[in-house]
């Protein structure tokens, strides 16, 4: 039997002592934007966001996203309702047309001033010293069920990301139960998929047995488009855009939101309505685009999308010869077979 000595003790008593701060939990800061995406819906002064989204992702403290022309990264903490955005951010240098670069650098100025923030639902409030908004984001979807898109451009299986072919359409669509479907061009296609937060794995794809001339190179295009598919192994959701990528990170399919699309366009829904002038006719659009106005007294239509080439269209569901063709700041309305002057849209 061993004697504790003093010394003993002493020894035995420093390592419990370090044994319990070894298990002791980290302290954590608490932060409520970790791990959270927002689409811009309103800077002061301009209550109606138009052109490209643009997002803002908080993960790790680091803030990332698109202005609608640039993407851009830095760091940031969030402590309670403070939130700082930590020195300049890192951004692309693309140029864009004047009114996405304004709108792009009034996005980046009020992230630079925000010194809070609120959240309000699915809102997100970003605040200045005084209080003041400095821009308003809603929370966006994190799924793809449910949403659908236009193929913008395809691995074509020779380390290449290309463009479409002039005058054809590509498109797909996530179902609630694991399928997708769509267009490749010539022939429909559809194939099972499942998805988790980052990554996706999409199975065989199975085809009808059209075969087209026009344009040229569409049936090869096809075969590209449907092998860049079955190569996804990641998705990367940031407002209405959406990249497949492969387990190694190259773009596999890079996609725009279609018309109506739930993932990228409801969760970015305004509270503000677009108002367009057609010559003397005003007319309103609902944020969500599914209900046209004629302004001041006019009948309302309850509309329905149609995925075009370019430009959004919709078509009132129970008058196919009264639509609107979206095409941002401009847009054409037909009220019962009646065409109107180019429709020019009102800040």
């Amino acid at each position: 039997m061993h004697k504790t000595t003093p010394r003993r003790a002493l020894l035995l008593l420093a390592c419990q002592l370090a044994v319990a701060c070894s298990t002791t939990a980290p302290v954590t800061v608490d932060d409520d934007l970790d791990n959270t995406t927002w689409r811009l819906t309103a800077l002061p002064g301009d209550p109606a966001v138009a052109g490209p989204a643009a997002t803002l992702h908080f993960a790790g403290r680091k803030v990332s996203g698109s202005d609608g022309c640039n993407r851009f990264s830095g760091s940031y903490t969030a402590t309670g309702n403070s939130l700082r955005v930590a020195g300049k951010l890192a951004s692309t240098m693309m140029a864009c047309p004047e009114g996405t670069m304004q709108q792009a650098a009034a996005f980046g100025s009020a992230l630079q001033r925000a010194t809070a923030f609120r959240r309000d639902g699915r809102r997100l409030l970003l605040q200045d010293d005084a209080g003041n908004v400095l821009a308003t984001l809603r929370e966006q979807a994190t799924g793809l069920a449910g949403s659908a898109w236009q193929v913008t451009g395809y691995n074509n299986g020779r380390q290449a990301v290309v463009s479409l072919l002039a005058g054809s359409d590509l498109t797909l669509a996530f179902s609630a139960d694991g399928r997708l479907s769509g267009s490749a061009g010539c022939n429909r296609y559809h194939a099972t998929y499942s998805s988790s937060a980052q990554d996706i794995r999409i199975g065989p794809a199975g085809a009808t047995r059209r075969t087209c001339g026009e344009p040229p190179g569409i049936m090869e295009q096809e075969a590209r488009f449907l092998d860049a598919l079955a190569s996804a192994a990641l998705w990367r959701l940031d407002g209405d855009r959406l990249e497949l990528r492969t387990a190694g990170g190259a773009l596999a399919v890079s996609l725009a939101a279609a018309a109506g699309n739930a993932a990228a366009t409801s969760d970015a829904t305004s509270e503000h309505s677009l108002l367009y002038r057609c010559g003397k006719q005003s007319v309103r659009l609902s944020a969500g685009a599914d209900r046209l106005q004629l302004l001041p007294d006019g009948p309302g239509f309850a509309l329905q999308p149609v995925v075009t080439a370019s430009g959004t269209r919709y078509i009132a569901a129970n008058d196919e010869r009264t639509s609107f063709w979206s095409r941002g700041e401009r847009a054409t309305l037909v009220v019962g077979g009646r065409n109107y002057p180019e429709c020019q849209r009102q800040r």
